[in-house]
């Protein structure tokens, strides 16, 4: 799974298939991973009023999967701009070479250099051509493929700011700001106890009880469903470009991630504020992360 995929269509169909399993697969968590049975969240509003439901054989805060570590692409950004420089010297060579052909010699020696150079020049313009043609545009065209496979678990993944941001605004009976800024945040968090409903319900499969998630069990579901997506796209990440692998790990490992994974259902604080600069981080990950994507 971690060698290269653009050797055929047949290879890359392989390789995502055995990531991502099919259609049917791809919408349950891989057995012993997660809590058990397991039944998809179901949105009942699309809007921050709105509500969904988490139906779990245990509490989502105390079922979480860590993801593993984010692997660097073996890509180089500054091999890369090297390899490129190095063409365009090639070709600048050939050119002057060739229109100095008629031209006598300088000093003693210098058409056998010049000849040298431009054989060497010549020599690494094809090589580079071909690597071009061979490997660097099929392997393009099947990373685009996988992002294509991906698309969903990663968009998922950064969707998590722009569901809870404005459900903590709409909980006080506010529209969230395309960009909240801090003071704003903080002013909001400072008006939500911990313990107040948030638009999450919880089911428990055993028991059959379904009851209201607090704010606490909220987060610790959004930071489930971020992992449960990085899990299921983890043995690809090798594919993907080094800064969205970068991006990806940022929101994965973040302050938020740390801070409320292994919290207590019921905290004693009165409201949200000790989470500001946490919130505050993840939000702005999530944006670096959708921004840097959907640009791609």
């Amino acid at each position: 799974m971690r060698g290269a995929v653009h050797g055929g269509s047949s290879q890359l169909t392989r390789v995502l298939t055995a990531a991502l399993g099919d259609r049917g697969s791809a919408r349950r968590p891989r057995p012993g991973l997660h809590c058990k049975p397991w039944i998809p969240v179901e949105r009942r509003l699309s809007s921050y009023t709105g509500s969904q439901t988490c139906r779990c054989a245990e509490m989502c805060h105390n079922v979480h999967v860590r993801p593993a570590s984010l692997r660097k692409n073996s890509d180089k950004p500054f091999t890369q701009t090297a390899v490129g420089l190095l063409a365009l010297i090639s070709f600048l060579t050939i050119a002057v070479r060739t229109s100095l052909r008629s031209v006598p010699e300088i000093f003693p020696g210098g058409a056998v250099i010049g000849e040298v150079l431009y054989d060497l020049a010549l020599a690494y313009l094809g090589a580079w051509i071909f690597n071009l043609l061979v490997v660097v545009m099929p392997r393009k065209r099947d990373q685009q493929r996988i992002y294509a496979s991906c698309d969903k678990f990663i968009r998922r993944i950064y969707a998590s700011a722009d569901r809870s941001i404005p459900a903590l605004y709409g909980h006080i009976g506010e529209s969230a700001p395309p960009k909240p800024d801090a003071y704003s945040l903080r002013r909001v968090l400072a008006a939500v106890n911990p313990s107040d409903e948030a638009p999450l319900i919880l089911h428990f499969e055993g028991s059959g009880t379904i009851m209201p998630a607090n704010w606490i069990q909220y987060f610790q579901h959004e930071i489930t469903w971020i992992e449960r997506a990085a899990a299921r796209i983890d043995p690809l990440f090798i594919h993907f470009d080094s800064n969205l692998i970068e991006l990806l790990n940022a929101v994965t490992s973040s302050q938020l991630a740390s801070q409320i994974v292994s919290m207590p259902a019921h905290v004693p604080n009165q409201d949200l504020t000790w989470l500001h600069s946490a919130l505050m981080d993840h939000w702005t990950n999530c944006s670096r992360l959708k921004e840097y994507y959907e640009g791609l």
